[in-house]
């Protein structure tokens, strides 16, 4: 019908070329009324749901395949920093991000008065040597 622009339904044939013909028309029928008005995160959402729900054998392998990426990097700069990057599994990240919060607020109770957002990076330290902090 012409509603949905050209660029988005390109974005949608890009993530349905690979599945099945059934998966494919299960993604179809669930965006065809809505992918106009839905963001490319919401419609790959909707394409992972179809693949999770219609073809669990392929859902696994792009599972082994995201766990071949996993890691954390790091990268010293000049000023005495480091950057940290890094790619978990998502309940780890969830379970990390509820850490480094409560041990910032902890550190913003024992009168650290820095921001959250460093008191957070702190936290990083106190998780990696918690006999550090201590002392």
């Amino acid at each position: 019908a012409g509603k949905l622009p050209v660029w988005k339904a390109r974005k949608i044939a890009e993530q349905t070329i690979p599945l099945t013909a059934t998966v494919a028309e299960a993604v179809d029928a669930s965006l065809a009324r809505c992918a106009a008005k839905m963001t490319i995160g919401r419609i790959e959402r909707a394409v992972d749901a179809a693949i999770l729900r219609h073809d669990p054998d392929l859902a696994a392998e792009r599972e082994d395949t995201a766990a071949e990426k996993r890691g954390a990097w790091f990268e010293d700069r000049l000023d005495g920093t480091t950057d940290l990057s890094a790619l978990l599994d998502t309940p780890d990240a969830h379970a990390l991000n509820h850490a480094l919060d409560t041990v910032a607020t902890t550190l913003g109770r024992l009168g650290d008065h820095d921001s959250r957002d460093v008191r957070r990076v702190r936290a990083l330290g106190v998780l990696a040597d918690p006999q550090c902090a201590l002392d």
